[in-house]
């Protein structure tokens, strides 16, 4: 039924109340310090991923797909092997 949260299925077996959406600003506020850390390499996934996220969150879309796309955004520390600029 339209409007009850509580069964609303939001795909892959999430429903809209797990969905914190705190936990997703503080991501995005993590990613964008993650970003600077970086130096000049992090500007391109910050302009490419974080901050296109950043304005449809701010914009007030709050859909499951987005929540999806912020929390599978990993910004890998300078320091990691995943790193490819040692």
């Amino acid at each position: 039924m339209p409007g009850d949260d509580q069964k609303e299925n939001c795909g892959k077996g999430m429903k809209r109340k797990q969905i914190d959406w705190n936990r997703a600003a503080e991501h995005l506020s993590s990613s964008i310090i993650q970003c600077s850390l970086l130096g000049a390499v992090g500007t391109v996934p910050l302009q490419n991923i974080v901050l296109p996220l950043l304005t449809r969150y701010n914009s007030g879309e709050h859909t499951p797909s987005l929540y999806r796309k912020i929390m599978q955004m990993k910004i890998p520390p300078a320091d990691s092997a995943e790193f490819p600029f040692h």
